[in-house]
């Protein structure tokens, strides 16, 4: 989500100088187009690896909240009507469900 705001915001901001600046001028020349070069394209890709596999290795009862929650975009009265908990346990298993996430992701750095 931050890529696209990063993305919207540069583009934005050729656009404006595309209207106010020349393109021929030196000015315009120093605008990036905003592709990440290959090297980020492929540590994110690595970031994105290892967030699948730590989240592959959560235990479905703290797996299943916080994709409601977190991916679903379901508030957690929802979540804890769907899988027919409590909104506390919702909340509880959330925090351990980011708490181990957090904590595989540090191991792999």
């Amino acid at each position: 989500l931050n890529k696209c705001r990063d993305w919207g915001r540069r583009r934005t901001v050729r656009r404006w100088m595309r209207y106010t600046v020349g393109l021929d001028t030196p000015e315009a020349a120093h605008v990036t187009d905003g592709t990440p070069d290959t090297d980020t394209l492929i540590d994110d890709r690595r970031k994105i690896e290892r967030l699948n596999t730590a989240l592959r290795d959560l235990p479905d009862t703290l797996k299943a909240p916080l994709l409601l929650t977190s991916i679903d975009g379901r508030s957690q009265q929802e979540a804890a009507r769907i899988l027919g908990i409590t909104v506390k346990a919702v909340e509880t298993r959330i925090a351990r469900a980011r708490q181990k996430l957090a904590s595989a992701l540090s191991r792999d750095i």
